[in-house]
């Protein structure tokens, strides 16, 4: 499938004009919270508004035409606002701004022939700027969001490193351990290329004529819309292929979800364990497709900006709420027991989304293979099935201490076999143990973090309904 490019689209944002929304489900439920609006000032007074995303160790990134215009230079405010674990919401500047040094050619080639040009021509100059569409802005404070966004990093192949002596310790992992790109690696992590899953997110306005986008107003809400990863594009005798850039089409209502100006916004990718992978920003497009800039293909400028970010983060202030531990907590169990609300597929593929290979249930020790096998069989007996955490609790003084959690929750639970009309509920008290910690940026750059959550024990104790069923492994 090939895409069409619409010329005047990014010229439309960095013009002023009002940034649009993906159109697809609210997040009502926050499932994206490091997913953030971005308010940006130029030196002429020029206001854009974009998306952004927030690692888990607070860098901020976006697309580069949202922080730069022509003939102006960077933005002079790029306003950062967020909400944190407690509830409060903050507001913060860019302290530093990386980008890579060929967008601002490749935007002007683009900008200044799109006239001249034929159309060929003109979208072959668009898909080059586009290559180099992404910013990764430094923070003037520390900013500390909940969620798990899986980095792009993920992706790439680890590397066995020795480590020396003097490496010990190190803020910096040596260059010798950095993760590579490796193309048989992506697609043994994606699977087949054509049948990917990808996941759009963004803030803005929402237009109601999605044929001739019109009729649009701001609302300022986050949207996201799951649609079809298009691996390939080709714009006269050129390629441009993942992982270079990230493209995808329409919807399964034959509509392109995202819509002119929703732009910085995060795109993800959905491995074949079950995990969505933050992989480029959306950058440009039309009605017939969208194509975003990549993670993958600017490793260095995003080490570059890491290994700044590392080196300022004592000098930036730090806010950390009281509740991140517990709210990270209870976000990890509400994601990993509703990932057991769905198709049997989809919960078994995300099992080492949230389990450690190595997993403590009911006071016996689980590896991976034992365990998949034992939820597989509950999948099997149960095809239906509904977890929903009733309350939970962080255990005292843990809060404090990084690495090891211990949560103690409530959890109703329902199963059905359609097959023979067989029912049955109750609730448990559920000890969940998780690892994890607030995370060095670095480690996620390089790829050498292993530091994104795992559940390491769970026990489980039915307290009312059907006492002979013991979940998640039946008995």
């Amino acid at each position: 499938m090939q895409i069409r490019f619409v010329i005047s689209l990014v010229a439309a944002i960095l013009n002023s004009a009002p940034a649009l929304a993906v159109v697809g489900t609210l997040d009502s439920k926050d499932e994206f919270p490091f997913v953030v609006p971005l308010s940006v000032q130029f030196a002429d007074n020029a206001i854009a508004s974009c998306s952004g995303a927030v690692s888990r160790a607070g860098l901020v990134s976006t697309a580069a035409h949202c922080i730069w215009k022509k003939g102006v230079g960077l933005a002079k405010l790029v306003q950062i606002n967020y909400r944190d674990a407690d509830g409060k919401y903050h507001s913060t500047k860019q302290r530093r701004i990386f980008m890579p040094r060929a967008f601002v050619d490749a935007y002007t080639k683009w900008d200044d022939e799109r006239e001249k040009v034929s159309v060929e021509k003109n979208r072959l100059n668009f898909m080059e700027m586009t290559l180099q569409d992404l910013a990764f802005i430094v923070p003037d404070e520390g900013i500390e969001i909940e969620g798990f966004p899986h980095w792009a990093s993920e992706l790439l192949q680890t590397k066995t490193c020795f480590v020396s002596a003097d490496d010990v310790g190190r803020d910096s992992p040596p260059p010798s351990c950095a993760a590579r790109y490796d193309a048989g690696y992506l697609k043994q992590q994606l699977g087949d290329l054509n049948n990917v899953r990808a996941l759009v997110i963004g803030y803005g306005d929402f237009c109601t004529d999605l044929t001739k986008r019109e009729k649009c107003s701001g609302d300022g809400r986050r949207r996201f819309a799951e649609l079809k990863l298009i691996p390939t594009v080709m714009i006269g005798s050129k390629t441009f292929d993942l992982p270079k850039v990230w493209c995808t089409g329409l919807n399964a209502q034959q509509i392109n979800p995202v819509q002119p100006g929703d732009s910085g916004g995060p795109r993800f990718v959905r491995t074949q364990d079950g995990r969505w992978i933050f992989v480029g920003y959306t950058s440009g497009g039309d009605d017939v497709g969208e194509c975003a800039s990549s993670l993958i293909y600017h490793l260095e400028l995003w080490r570059s900006a890491a290994e700044y970010f590392q080196k300022v983060s004592r000098q930036i202030k730090h806010y950390p709420a009281e509740r991140w531990y517990s709210n990270q907590a209870t976000r990890l169990v509400r994601e990993a027991l509703g990932s057991w609300s769905g198709p049997p597929e989809d919960a078994l593929a995300q099992l080492k989304t949230y389990y450690r290979a190595s997993t403590d249930f009911d006071e016996r020790d689980e590896n991976f293979e034992r365990f998949y096998r034992a939820k597989k069989q509950l999948v099997q007996e149960w095809p239906i099935r509904h977890f929903r955490v009733v309350s939970s609790k962080l255990a005292e003084g843990d809060g404090d201490s990084d690495l090891v959690n211990i949560l103690y929750t409530e959890v109703e639970w329902a199963l059905a076999d359609p097959r023979t009309g067989t029912k049955k509920k109750g609730t448990s008290k559920v000890d969940f143990t998780i690892y994890f910690y607030r995370e060095n940026e670095l480690h996620i750059a390089y790829g050498t973090s292993q530091a994104w959550p795992r559940i390491t024990a769970e026990r489980w104790q039915n307290i009312s309904g059907d006492k002979s069923v013991t979940f998640p492994v039946p008995k």
